[in-house]
């Protein structure tokens, strides 16, 4: 007796659950590399603030100053355009410390200063934080982002991190 073409209950619910087991670490697999995009999109955050902290610093002699809250000041020292005095005399307005993506600020904030001020935002929609003087690193500023679980100190990035 001829078998007729075709595949048994059986045989389907192998290929469903194996085709169900690998769309499960597929989707493990994509929420793992999302988050490691936005931890390492929010250190590059924290190191562009920090060398505008820096430049800042060599132009001004100190940090930007504790005027706002928080990282309020990063904006608004750091993302306003430069007037420098030149030696010949006069002054010369040159670009911003950090150029501001509107993916950085809260949503709906112009990036033109001042106003309005904004606060500057990590890649998971947390403000950052900005201290100056720093308490992690004495001689300069503290920037740090508390991460994807704020409540978990071991998940913060900052320009104090050993991974930093």
């Amino acid at each position: 007796m001829k078998r007729a073409g075709g595949f048994t209950l059986v045989e389907m619910l192998v290929v469903i659950v194996i085709i169900g087991i690998l769309l499960s670490l597929l989707a493990v697999w994509i929420t793992h590399t999302t988050e490691h995009g936005r931890y390492a999109a929010t250190q590059a955050r924290i190191r562009t603030l920090d060398a505008g902290c820096s430049d800042y610093r060599t132009d001004h002699g100190l940090y930007p100053p504790m005027t706002y809250v928080g990282s309020q000041n990063l904006h608004f020292y750091l993302g306003a355009a430069r007037v420098v005095p030149v030696p010949a005399g006069g002054t010369v307005t040159r670009p911003p410390y950090v150029e501001f993506p509107r993916h950085w600020l809260q949503p709906g904030m112009s990036t033109s200063l001042p106003p309005p001020v904004s606060f500057v935002y990590d890649a998971w929609d947390r403000v950052i934080e900005y201290q100056s003087p720093g308490v992690n690193v004495p001689q300069g500023v503290d920037i740090r982002s508390l991460g994807r679980l704020p409540l978990d100190p071991t998940d913060d990035t900052s320009n104090s991190s050993p991974d930093y």
